[in-house]
């Protein structure tokens, strides 16, 4: 089992990184369509320590996206894995592995297994713990940074606009709350990410391109 304990971790700018299970609604369009489950815990790579990210998408019971990424303590991803089973992909598996200059990619389907290299350039992200990282990101004396995270479906790298916007008063089930929002710009989608002051995880996720939202499950009060 995932460990539930509540620790802090030195994330990248020596702040902390709360471990836990945290999950949320998920809405299309404003109609709930099921929900999104995030744990954070550890593992160990031989001597190295690791953290690991896990995501669960459930949609009416049934686990139709799980997804696994191991990263260093500075958010530097190691490897990653997805598994997806929806009527658009059908059963699929998506396995990266990263190194300094290159992440290799390989994907299963019913149609058979491919493998790519994709080189490296500049430090990347996975594209699936972009969520983790905005509040632990080092913008300086700026209030927009840019940032790249590596796509795995398609194999390339995507450039990701990333604005601190400071904090906003949200609606959270019913209750006006303060949450730390950032902005996201990239491939023609405009993404808001909501977090708690405190302990820096995200309670809101709105993404106005595709009329996807994610809301925490708790009460505001987690937010003060």
């Amino acid at each position: 089992m995932w460990s539930l304990v509540l620790i802090i971790l030195m994330g990248a700018e020596g702040s902390g990184l709360a471990l836990g299970e945290k999950t949320y609604d998920f809405f299309v369009s404003g109609q709930k369509k099921g929900e999104i489950k995030y744990v954070i815990d550890t593992l160990s790579n031989g001597d190295t320590l690791l953290y690991r990210f896990t995501s669960l998408t459930i949609l009416e019971g049934d686990t139709v996206d799980s997804t696994v990424v191991n990263f260093r303590n500075d958010f530097t991803p190691v490897s990653s894995a997805k598994y997806l089973n929806t009527p658009q992909t059908g059963k699929m598996t998506l396995k990266v592995t990263y190194k300094p200059d290159k992440a290799t990619i390989y994907l299963e389907t019913a149609n058979g297994s491919k493998e790519m290299d994709v080189k490296l350039k500049d430090r990347v992200y996975d594209n699936e713990e972009i969520t983790l990282i905005l509040p632990f990101l080092d913008f300086g004396d700026k209030d927009q940074i840019e940032i790249k995270d590596l796509s795995s479906f398609s194999g390339t790298v995507v450039k990701i606009k990333v604005t601190r916007k400071g904090q906003e008063e949200i609606d959270l089930n019913g209750e006006k709350v303060k949450a730390e929002r950032y902005d996201l710009k990239f491939l023609g989608k405009k993404v808001s990410v909501y977090y708690a002051p405190e302990n820096r995880r995200m309670v809101y996720y709105l993404d106005r391109t595709q009329k996807i939202e994610m809301k925490s499950q708790k009460s505001g009060e987690e937010v003060r």
